[in-house]
């Protein structure tokens, strides 16, 4: 059996779509599971992991222990990036800040797909905050809302990017958006470390983290700012003229991602009861990154 996984943002559900492609060419069928609260349990499957960053040695070789690694792929640094080349049959990984998962996909399945190159390049514009391409924002806004990752799979992977049914959830997403970043202003408390002024909020689930952090970084003034959400995600975002590496910072949460925008996961969800311990928590994280 062919299994995929792939997280829900626009990187991860294009990158699907691009396999998915793929193998409707070779006839070929590939159940998808789009990522909640990590991997779930396979066995006996061939798996093509998209945009999953590893979390563990031992995670990665339990997983080929008991599959057959097809293809696995990321743009950022791990220090697990060895184990994941040694176990996989494929595998892209690669420290390219300038380059999503997506593009790695449709460099090595589909090269020569219209579709695939656009879908792709679409992809990289919410990756990368380019906001070059509307099509990113739209999408990713759609995806925020709820809708179901694989129904924008099956469309993405038909070239389909838009429709009057997209366009009607996105404009009650926008609503709801709104409201919740409104309401983020409720929750927000400021700090200082050495010379960095920094903002903390705790964020609604439905908030797409690229929209949370612009709001944030325009509004507070700060050097970076750090978004808690309800979920136990936690967001660094930093404004340009900030040269601190996001990445190396969220490293100190054991997460990852660029310089400009990095996260990590807490072990539990943020409450309304426990909110100010886990704050309590991530800001200490932050503030020994700066004193050590």
């Amino acid at each position: 059996m062919y299994v995929a996984f792939a997280p829900s943002r626009l990187d991860g559900l294009a990158s699907a779509a691009i396999l998915m492609r793929h193998a409707r060419l070779r006839q070929k069928d590939i159940r998808l599971h789009i990522l909640q609260n990590g991997l779930e349990p396979v066995r006996q499957s061939v798996l093509f992991l998209l945009d999953i960053v590893p979390e563990s040695e031992e995670s990665v070789r339990e997983l080929a222990k008991n599959n057959k690694i097809a293809y696995w792929c990321y743009h950022q640094k791990t220090k697990f990036d060895d184990v994941v080349k040694e176990v996989s049959a494929m595998s892209d990984v690669l420290d390219r800040p300038s380059q999503c998962s997506a593009e790695l996909v449709q460099e090595r399945f589909m090269p020569q797909d219209s579709v695939s190159v656009s879908l792709s390049k679409i992809a990289r514009d919410a990756e990368l905050f380019k906001n070059v391409d509307d099509r990113s924002q739209l999408l990713s806004d759609v995806i925020a809302s709820g809708m179901d990752p694989k129904q924008l799979v099956s469309l993405f992977s038909q070239g389909v990017f838009w429709t009057k049914e997209l366009e009607r959830t996105r404009q009650d997403y926008i609503r709801k958006r709104e409201e919740a970043l409104q309401e983020m202003e409720k929750h927000k408390l400021d700090k200082n470390y050495v010379d960095q002024n920094v903002a903390f909020y705790v964020c609604r689930n439905l908030l797409q983290s690229a929209d949370a952090g612009e709001h944030a970084l325009e509004h507070s003034g700060a050097d970076f700012v750090v978004l808690l959400y309800r979920n136990g995600s936690v967001i660094f975002r930093r404004s340009k003229h900030n040269r601190t590496s996001m990445a190396k910072l969220a490293e100190v949460l054991g997460g990852g991602g660029n310089a400009f925008a990095a996260g990590a996961q807490l072990n539990k969800p943020v409450t309304n009861e426990n909110k100010h311990e886990l704050i309590s928590f991530v800001d200490n994280s932050v503030k020994n990154f700066f004193l050590s």
